[in-house]
Parts: structure tokens; C-alpha cells; sequence
């Protein structure tokens, strides 16, 4: 599970919802290296507080044939009032 990502304030304020989908490379060592948006929310705010809250986030790695190995998967936040603090 993800980080939970901070509810930018300008979209708060605004009362703005929205989702983001994420594409996350994870190491060996289940540490983020690289995060790709491939659907953005449509505010440069909501993605760039999904993409922080990725990169914070520390994984179980990917085993494969006993070893650790590097993966990516697809992960989507959603932005929702509701759910905000």
C-alpha cells in the first residue's frame, strides 16, 4: 500500500476530485527509483502529490527464482473531499 498522498491545497480549496494512475519501477530492495504518470488527474498539483507519496513508499520486493527481482507495476489514487483529513 502507498504512501497516502497529501490532498494538494489548491485543489481543496476548490473542492476538486480526481484520480491518478501511476506506473512505479521497484527495486530489488523495494525502494521506489522511478514513477511515471500514465493518466493524470488533470491538475499538475494531484499528480505531482501522488507521484511524492510513491517515491516515499517502501515495497515487498518481487522474488523470482528465490531472488529479488526489480518490477513495475500500475497503482491509481484517487482524490476524493471525502476522504481528505
Amino acid at each position: 500500500m502507498l504512501v497516502p498522498p497529501i490532498y494538494p491545497k489548491d485543489a481543496e480549496e476548490r473542492k476538486v476530485e480526481g484520480n491518478v494512475e501511476l506506473h512505479i519501477h521497484i527495486t530489488t530492495m523495494g525502494t521506489v527509483d522511478q514513477v511515471l504518470v500514465i493518466k493524470s488527474s488533470g491538475w499538475d498539483s494531484m499528480d505531482k502529490a501522488a507521484m511524492k507519496a510513491a517515491q516515499k513508499t517502501l515495497f515487498r520486493p518481487a522474488v523470482k527464482g528465490g531472488e529479488h527481482v526489480p518490477m513495475w507495476i500500475n497503482y491509481h489514487i484517487q482524490f476524493a473531499l471525502n476522504k481528505a483529513r
